[in-house]
């Protein structure tokens, strides 16, 4: 369950830093495309420079981070189920040997 929710974290953070790398183009490529000359004339270029950057920053860790605890959440968990696993099979493994331990075995004058 914690890891569906990290994935899927990690795939909106991608997402959006996808999308804060596109608008970043200085030049006007992009930005023009997707209505941020609006945004860099209302906050003035330096200023919304400086937030795509900060941004691009924040979301580059934060998705870092959710795919390495991703990892370990998963590694954890697959080691959770391979204890359980194991623990059942020794159980079934005790419960097939019990019977034959209780049971007469026929002596060869039978």
């Amino acid at each position: 369950m914690m890891y569906n929710i990290l994935v899927i974290a990690a795939l909106i953070c991608a997402v959006l830093l996808i999308l804060i790398v596109l608008i970043q183009d200085s030049k006007g490529g992009a930005s023009a495309a997707l209505g941020g000359s609006g945004a860099t004339q209302m906050m003035g270029a330096r200023r919304a420079n400086d937030f795509l950057e900060k941004a691009t920053w924040g979301f580059a860790i934060t998705f870092m981070v959710l795919c390495l605890s991703s990892t370990f959440v998963k590694a954890t968990d697959t080691e959770a189920k391979k204890s359980a696993n194991a623990k059942a099979a020794q159980q079934e493994q005790v419960e097939a040997i019990s019977p034959l331990e209780d049971a007469e075995l026929p002596t060869k004058g039978q």
